[in-house]
């Protein structure tokens, strides 16, 4: 679970095999829920076919980092708000960028150029490039995962300023952010958190400073022992 609950591809390919062939009622986003649905040498084989393939890459590894901080910080917010299930919160903000992660794969030149524009040059970009940006290729990929389709539009819209009453979206928008904070104190003077969308899930600025300091302590504790 440690493994799974690190690596957002892995994640996606144990998503896909638990929720394959099921009822959109049945289907689930929990990676716990996922694993517990299949056997022991199902979760090796998986675990086994991503690791054979993963070649070290510093690029890549800061996209994961940033994926596992977008994952703590959505179930931090997700235990606090109630907007969410924490469990299926922590799955989305680990995946939110799985289209990127494609594209880097795909067009490592070129992605890579794309990602220092920044949002929202960064989407427009993608989109004149490639035709589409990788939000919306995360969410063709978690459509492929058969998961609940509250998450993938979710995932399609965590740079969509506009959807700000869907409550996944918004608490993932927020969640990214955390995660692409280098400190606390930038969260007081993020334009994307305006105090009329945080307080659509009951939250102001400073509840988002103690949820960073929260998600950097969660990280560390989360994957420390992994890692070493």
């Amino acid at each position: 679970m440690r493994v799974v609950e690190r690596e957002p591809a892995l994640a996606a390919a144990i998503l896909r095999a638990a929720n394959a062939g099921l009822r959109a009622e049945e289907t689930t986003m929990s990676l716990y829920a996922a694993c517990s649905r299949l056997s022991m040498d199902t979760l090796r084989s998986i675990i086994g076919k991503g690791e054979a393939g993963k070649r070290p890459n510093p690029e890549a590894e800061v996209l994961r980092s940033h994926s596992r901080r977008c994952a703590a910080a959505a179930m931090i917010l997700a235990e606090k708000t109630g907007a969410l299930d924490p469990d299926e919160a922590y799955t989305a903000g680990l995946l939110h960028d799985l289209g990127e992660a494609l594209l880097r794969s795909l067009f490592p030149e070129e992605a890579e150029s794309i990602t220092w524009l920044g949002h929202p040059y960064a989407v427009e970009k993608e989109v004149a490039s490639f035709g589409v940006d990788h939000a919306q290729i995360g969410q063709w990929i978690l459509d492929a995962c058969n998961v609940p389709a509250a998450y993938t539009f979710a995932v399609q819209a965590h740079h969509d300023i506009d959807h700000v009453n869907d409550p996944a979206a918004l608490l993932l928008q927020i969640a990214d952010a955390v995660a692409g904070a280098n400190d606390s104190s930038e969260m007081a003077s993020l334009e994307a958190l305006a105090p009329d969308r945080l307080a659509l899930l009951r939250l102001t600025r400073s509840d988002l400073a103690r949820v960073h300091q929260m998600t950097t302590e969660m990280v560390g504790e989360r994957f420390e022992g992994v890692a070493a």
